[in-house]
């Protein structure tokens, strides 16, 4: 465009169109820096967020396998606990039955 061949007002109206224009393409700079600046906030927010969430996943899985162990750990020896029941029941009843034995015997004397 040469500026020299216009009219004085046209080359107004082209530089006001040219400001209002620079003006617009400011505000839409402005505002994409603003929605950049919330954006960068909101995955900063995010990334904490994840942090977190991932100290507490590994949390709880340390506590799955430390509850693991001791369920493992409970089973035994409850299995343990069972046997020796079931072992003395069984000495009991022979024990008992000794005891029969001995007494009918004192009765029989």
């Amino acid at each position: 465009m040469n500026l020299c061949h216009c009219e004085p007002q046209d080359a107004q109206l082209h530089l006001d169109d040219a400001v209002r224009v620079a003006e617009d393409m400011k505000e839409q700079a402005a505002m994409v820096e603003r929605r950049n600046g919330l954006m960068v906030a909101e995955i900063e927010e995010l990334r904490v967020a994840l942090e977190q969430t991932e100290r507490g996943r590994k949390v709880a899985e340390t506590e799955l396998v430390d509850a693991s162990e001791r369920v493992g750990l409970l089973h035994s020896q409850n299995t343990s606990l069972l046997n020796t029941k079931k072992k003395l029941e069984t000495d009991l009843v022979q024990v008992q039955g000794e005891v029969d034995d001995i007494v009918q015997e004192a009765r029989n004397a």
